[in-house]
């Protein structure tokens, strides 16, 4: 497999932060996870990530205010929106996973967004995998 990919996931359900850091780590990723976009963006000027993923539903700022914060400091920096209920518009996501989600699903997503953005983060075996 290729590189791994360095990974924020902002989620305030500890559940699905827990989930999402399970299936990364299966799939190969480092990762951090925050509980809202405070700590989000307290992370964030710490350490680098090759990708936010984010929930839109947060306590006091939503994901949509992270997805304008990570645009505004790295234009490049992909942001997947994860959302059982998500906006209208999604402007300012790379992507949209729909709650709830299988691994299989990350995976494809992880894909089409590193893939979109020309970044080869996964060798021919993620590819045929995806």
């Amino acid at each position: 497999m290729g590189p791994n990919l360095r990974v924020l996931v902002v989620d305030d359900e500890a559940t699905i932060r827990e989930t999402l850091g399970a299936a990364l780590s299966k799939l190969g990723h480092t990762f951090e996870l925050a509980d809202s976009v405070e700590a989000a963006i307290e992370i964030l000027d710490g350490d680098r990530f090759d990708l936010v993923i984010t929930d839109f539903h947060l306590p006091e700022k939503n994901g949509e205010h992270l997805a304008r914060i990570v645009k505004r400091q790295d234009g490049e920096m992909p942001v997947l929106l994860i959302s059982g209920d998500p906006p209208d518009k999604t402007a300012g996501f790379d992507h949209l996973l729909r709650k709830p989600f299988d691994v299989d699903s990350l995976k494809a997503a992880l894909f089409e967004v590193c893939s979109r953005r020309g970044t080869t983060f996964f060798g021919e075996e993620f590819k045929s995998a995806a």
